[in-house]
């Protein structure tokens, strides 16, 4: 039996050191961390059998995975950096060391560390700065990431690229990495068979080699010209879309930097290694492309070696789906047809000596309408504002019988490109036909006013310009007859314009007239023919002046103006085509002011009463917002070309002869109205007042008609400097021939209508103070004339349009009765309030004139006011009143002064505090006049009151008034 432990015994072996079990590794062997591959320990563990070599690497060497690189002996040794570098690279020394360790996951973690630790830091090494990279990236670390371009693992090859990617477009100097990197390069991707199989990586390549053609300087790039030509066919010639443009843009670089001379050598592999790219399926490797190849051409390679390898590939990219690639082909194409422009343009000289001295001398003095001619064109790319060659333009002419008629068919084309296409084309060959196209304009302007209004911006745009140039280059006696005969009125257009032309039986057959024109149809002429105008104006042409009359006379056609009156856009495109008339026209167009001048009042008055259908809200966006302005605009230009007093000659005869069915009428009066001057103004006041009251004063005409003059009548008379001379114009027949008699009674709320438009036109008139008193007083109290009187005024009527009924029963009564007619109003409130206005202003311009019985007709009708079921008009009313004591005076007998105050004082003690107040002013001007009158009846009724307090303000007025007199 064994003895017992004892205490002390027990605690020493608690306490004794115990020790460590031995861990085996996977191998069975003691490497402290279990053989985790890339890990330090105690005993590597190294493969257990030489990997077999990627066939697409280096063969050599053999013996082992991959060479430890040697760096004790490299000319990029630490000792050649700069101190801040050198202690940088020591910080990554442990890591460079691992670059060339023979585990692979060991050097692909050191290749992705390396990367992290120079653009991004970590704990223990900050982000390398610029200086610190390009002394690192030239010296101690190219060789290892050369080296490593070879390394078998993918992603040590990959980070290797992404690290010289990354820093050399942070480095200032790269041309110490060629000698070094571009002979690598071209080992893995320039010779064949391309060693690299990772397309990832050949793009890192053709990337690479883009950033040093780009960076380095061309004197050390020519020295590896052979080596980066060798890239660049591999980067066309490789299967990866991205590879191939970048392979382009590495051409054109090569192409920018590099002389000729160094690049020459390669030219002809590169043309060859570029031309089946141009049938490749991916159009921006099509545009790259021919990117590369027009760079190649402009830098010197031979034009031979274009045709013979380029030519045959280029034909069908002429007819691409992509319209970047067929924009660049052509734009390309043109650029290198310029290379043989000095032939051709040597040619001509020869020509010009030969058709003779006087030929020569004749094209030296249009030498300048030319160049205004081309110029007018608007011409762009490839032509620049330069006149094509003469050998292009007769070959062009020649061809226009058979190139034409498809050109312009295929306008109408279904497919967008196709469209776009053949108006491309179509401009093409009138900017090279000029003239050539005078006898294609039957065919030619009915196609363009088709088109002009494609869907397609692109195809409108070449319409556009298309029509430019017919109208620089084509004579306007050519194509003007035609688009006036196109929109002349059906049976009555083109008489004239075919007497002008001389070719009346032609010009006969291709016009029909717009009588039969849609509204669509007629915009697009219009479009047409002010993009004719435009370029003829800015051409120089001379307008003969038979067409100007012929062309004015169209445009005042009164179709046309109901066209638009209607229509926005028919107003937008007619006043373009004023426009470009007055522009090239100048003083022309004095000679057809009148009807040029209707024309812009129609524009002008249409868009002040916002005339236009639904159907043209899409084109009156922002364009149109503004065409009041440019209507006015246009006026200016005809008072320049006509001088100041166009206005005053024309606007007699505008729109005296009353066409009131005719909303182009009312548009073209409005219009006169408003930008009349005011002396024009004053004196057109009595031919104005002689051509309304046949309408105003007929109860059976158009309300609407009746209404809409009135309203344009009320804002004339608003205008700070048209109404005052309007009023003294016309004098007392603006009153008694226009605005009384719309005032008379009629039945109906349409009618009750035209009478409020009245009131409120006299209440801007005699609110403004704008007639004469007399003029007032005797539309107020006309007098009573004798037989005599009364027949020379029937004759007078009668001489003047109105007839004998034109004239209602009671419209020579005077104006109160009428005023008490409106004042008793049962269906507007606002016919009520205006007429309490009236009555307030009347009184203040002519109460003191008026005669007791006038006085005593009017104040009952107001006291009728004062019980209306709106509290405004009590008010006016009020105010009405209070203008009728302050005219009557002391003077006016007391007994009707009673009368007043009498119906006035009740309304002292109203619910409404307003009235209440209106009441009290109306007794506080009585008490200045009748304080005796006013006292006394205030006195009856204030002991009623609950608001005494308003009568102890009257009554005290009175008092002070009473000791005052």
């Amino acid at each position: 039996m064994s003895s017992k432990k004892s205490v002390d015994e027990i605690w020493k072996e608690l306490n004794a050191p115990k020790s460590k079990p031995a861990r085996q590794g996977v191998a069975g062997l003691s490497v402290g961390l279990g053989g985790l591959p890339g890990v330090t320990s105690i005993i590597r563990t190294k493969p257990a059998a030489t990997p077999a070599v990627h066939p697409h690497t280096n063969a050599a060497p053999q013996a082992q995975e991959r060479p430890q690189p040697d760096l004790s002996d490299s000319p990029y040794s630490a000792s050649d950096v700069g101190e801040d570098a050198a202690a940088y690279l020591a910080t990554l020394q442990r890591t460079i060391n691992c670059l060339g360790d023979p585990d692979r996951a060991l050097r692909r973690t050191a290749a992705t560390t390396l990367q992290t630790k120079l653009f991004t830091g970590d704990t223990s090494t900050p982000k390398a700065s610029a200086a610190q990279l390009q002394a690192l990236l030239c010296g101690p670390l190219l060789r290892p990431l050369v080296a490593m371009l070879s390394d078998s693992v993918e992603r040590c090859r990959a980070v290797a690229l992404s690290v010289l990617l990354d820093g050399g477009r942070q480095l200032s100097d790269v041309a110490p990495l060629l000698p070094e990197l571009v002979p690598e390069l071209s080992r893995r991707f320039g010779a064949l068979p391309v060693q690299e199989p990772a397309e990832e990586i050949r793009l890192q390549i053709a990337q690479l080699t883009l950033l040093l053609l780009t960076m380095a300087p061309s004197t050390q790039i020519a020295r590896f010209a052979p080596d980066l030509g060798a890239i660049l066919c591999r980067s066309l010639e490789d299967g990866f879309p991205d590879i191939k443009k970048a392979g382009c843009s590495a051409v054109e670089a090569a192409a920018a930097r590099l002389p000729f001379t160094a690049l020459e050598p390669e030219a002809e592999r590169l043309i060859n290694s570029l031309a089946p790219n141009l049938q490749h399926q991916h159009s921006r490797v099509r545009l790259a492309c021919i990117q590369a190849l027009d760079a190649l051409v402009a830098a010197g390679a031979p034009m031979a070696l274009v045709e013979g390898s380029v030519a045959t590939a280029l034909r069908p990219v002429g007819h691409d789906r992509a319209q970047p690639v067929r924009e660049a082909v052509f734009a390309a194409l043109a650029r290198w047809m310029g290379y043989r422009a000095p032939p051709l343009a040597g040619a001509a000289p020869a020509e010009t000596a030969a058709a003779g001295s006087g030929q020569a001398g004749d094209a030296a003095a249009s030498g300048a309408a030319i160049a205004a001619r081309v110029s007018a064109c608007g011409l762009g790319p490839p032509y620049n504002g330069s006149r094509p060659g003469p050998g292009c333009r007769a070959m062009v002419r020649s061809l226009l019988p058979q190139h034409l008629p498809p050109l312009v068919k295929q306008l109408g084309e279904w497919t967008s490109g196709l469209r776009v296409a053949a108006a491309r084309g179509l401009h093409t060959t009138l900017v090279l036909a000029e003239d050539g196209a005078t006898a294609h304009l039957r065919l030619l302007l009915p196609g363009l006013c088709s088109a002009v209004a494609d869907d397609e911006l692109e195809v409108a745009s070449y319409v556009v310009s298309c029509v430019h140039v017919i109208g620089a280059h084509v004579s306007p006696a050519e194509w003007l007859p035609r688009m006036i005969d196109m929109l002349a009125p059906a049976g009555g257009g083109g008489g004239g314009v075919e007497a002008v032309n001389g070719g009346a039986a032609e010009a006969a057959a291709a016009g029909r007239g717009s009588g039969g024109l849609s509204t669509s149809q007629r915009t697009h002429a219009l479009v047409v023919l002010s993009g004719l105008l435009h370029a003829a104006g800015r051409a120089g042409r001379e307008l003969p002046p038979a067409l100007l009359a012929a062309l004015a006379g169209v445009l005042a056609e009164e179709g046309m103006l109901a066209a638009a009156a209607e229509h926005a856009a028919v107003r937008q495109q007619l006043l373009a085509v004023t426009s470009n008339t007055l522009a090239w026209g100048g003083a022309a167009c004095a000679a057809v002011a009148l009807p040029l001048h209707v024309v812009l009042l129609q524009l002008y008055g249409s868009e002040l009463a916002g005339g236009g259908t639904g159907g043209d809200a899409p084109g009156r966006g922002a364009g149109t917002t503004h065409a009041p302005a440019r209507a006015l605009v246009a006026m200016a230009k005809l008072a320049a070309c006509c001088g100041a007093a166009a206005a005053s000659c024309d606007a007699p005869s505008l729109a005296w002869r009353p066409r009131p069915s005719d909303a182009t009428w009312q548009h073209i009066l409005r219009a006169a109205l408003l930008t009349a001057s005011p002396a024009t103004l004053a004196a057109l006041a009595p031919s104005l007042v002689a051509a309304l009251h046949p309408i105003l004063a007929d109860r059976e005409r158009e309300p609407t008609l009746r209404l809409a003059l009135l309203q344009l009548l009320d804002g004339v008379l608003e205008d700070s400097e048209r109404g005052p001379a309007l009023a003294a114009g016309a004098g007392q027949a603006l009153l008694t021939d226009v605005l009384l008699p719309p005032l008379v009674w009629q039945a109906g709320k349409t009618a009750a209508a035209v009478r409020y438009a009245a009131v409120t036109a006299l209440a801007t008139l005699l609110g403004r103070r704008l007639p004469a008193p007399e003029h007032v007083l005797a539309a107020v109290e006309p007098p009573s004339p004798d037989d005599a009187t009364a027949a020379a005024a029937a004759q007078a009527r009668q001489q003047t349009g109105a007839g004998a009924s034109s004239g209602p029963p009671g419209a020579g009564s005077g104006l109160l009765p009428l005023l008490s007619s409106a004042l008793d109003e049962d269906w507007y409130t606002d016919m009520r309030l205006a007429a309490c206005f009236v009555t307030e202003k009347l009184l203040e311009l002519v109460g003191p004139q008026l005669s007791d019985a006038s006085r005593r007709a009017l104040y009952p009708e107001l006291h009728k006011r004062l019980d209306d079921a709106h509290n405004a008009v009590r008010v006016a009313a009020c105010g009405a009143l209070r203008a009728f004591v302050a005219a009557a005076g002391p003077a006016y007998c007391d007994t009707n002064s009673g009368y007043l105050v009498a119906g006035v004082v009740i309304h002292m003690d109203d619910g409404d505090a307003a009235v209440q107040e209106a009441a009290c002013s109306v007794l506080l001007a009585a008490a200045a006049a009748k304080p005796a009158v006013t006292a006394a009846e205030v006195r009856k009724v204030r002991e009623r009151f609950r608001s005494k307090h308003y009568c102890d303000r009257v009554l005290a007025a009175c008092e002070a008034a009473a000791k005052g007199g």
